[in-house]
């Protein structure tokens, strides 16, 4: 064998060789990739646990309300589009809210605020950190003001009082919605997670000193406005009453244009801090429905039956005193059906 054709037959081994380590590094990823989905395939990594940061969370309190004993004798049938109960993840995150620590010139603070809207100065201890005003006008407006959290309720005797109702209250609801943000404004109370495109305006009429929804804009004689807070997490905030919000202003004719008789504010800003909770699946959220342990929110009808149209996951901000943004799972049904079950694990919750 010459030193050519020696030469010549190494570098044919080297290109060979060169060619196999080009297509192992070539090829290698893919062969990883496959190696890696057959192992999971047939021994799959578990995820990891919660993370449940906050320890057990507190037991959501539900207002009591007249629907509770209204469905005692009621059954549901599943009847959403699928026909089956929805699969809920395993999770959800768990959040904290702010809250306002109470110092030596809260109640100077709140009495400023209040003034602005033409309260007298002083106003009545409820307790420590409720106060009420009361002023003297046609209205008789009564405003209950909570001097750490600045939630407050206004209200008023618009509903007995002809002059108030006697001229409608012709606004767009642009205006009716820009009325009433200029009273939070005026107050210095926080709308800035409000989601503008959620906001509801709902029409009402007068009947038999009752608000009922009004057929036409020239039968209204009440305009309410219902703010909504941003989603979390892609998961709607729902309220004590839907599918009205807790944040909301009533807006009357009276001898102007418009004018809010009656106004509340409940706004709970939530903190960016959260942990991961483990929570219960859909079949024992309808199992819990069945059974009577779930809040009944709301229901307009009569019958025995009630249609569940939606099942979704949720947070819920009630108006009592609350430090976490909690999940529960939300049932809708016919006739204005809510329902909404707590969703943490009760290993979870606080007894």
């Amino acid at each position: 064998m010459t030193a050519l054709h020696r030469v010549l037959v190494s570098t044919k081994k080297l290109l060979v060789i060169g060619g196999i380590f080009f297509l192992i590094l070539l090829f290698s990823p893919l062969l990883f990739g496959f190696s890696k989905s057959l192992k999971e395939s047939f021994f799959s990594t578990p995820p990891k646990p919660p993370t449940v940061e906050f320890g057990k969370v507190q037991k959501i309190l539900f207002i009591q309300n007249k629907f509770q004993n209204e469905v005692t004798n009621t059954s549901y049938i599943i009847d959403t589009l699928s026909g089956t109960l929805p699969n809920l993840p395993d999770r959800v995150s768990v959040y904290k809210l702010m809250s306002n620590s109470p110092t030596l010139f809260s109640l100077q603070r709140a009495e400023k605020k209040v003034a602005k809207l033409g309260f007298p100065a002083k106003g009545i201890s409820l307790s420590e950190t409720l106060y009420q005003w009361n002023d003297q006008t046609t209205l008789k407006r009564k405003l209950v003001f909570d001097i750490i959290s600045s939630h407050f309720d206004l209200t008023s005797s618009f509903l007995k009082d002809s002059t108030v109702l006697e001229k409608k209250p012709y606004l767009l609801n642009e205006q009716a919605s820009n009325m009433s943000k200029a009273l939070f404004n005026q107050l210095a109370l926080p709308l800035d997670d409000i989601d503008q495109k959620k906001t509801k305006i709902t029409n009402f009429s007068m009947v038999n000193n009752d608000l009922v929804p009004s057929i036409s804009i020239s039968d209204t004689d009440i305009i309410r406005v219902d703010f909504f807070q941003k989603d979390i997490d892609k998961l709607p905030i729902v309220y004590p009453n839907p599918p009205f919000s807790s944040t909301y202003t009533l807006i009357a004719g009276g001898d102007s244009n418009g004018q809010i008789v009656e106004a509340h504010y409940h706004h709970y800003s939530i903190d960016k801090t959260s942990a991961t909770y483990p929570i219960i699946t859909s079949s024992e959220a309808i199992a819990k429905l069945q059974n009577r342990k779930a809040y009944i929110a709301s229901y307009n009808g009569i019958d025995t039956e009630i249609k569940i149209k939606d099942i979704f996951l949720s947070y819920y901000l009630g108006v009592e005193d609350q430090q976490m943004l909690l999940p529960i799972i939300v049932f809708q049904g016919t006739n204005g059906f809510f329902a909404y079950v707590p969703a943490v694990k009760n290993e979870w919750v606080q007894k």
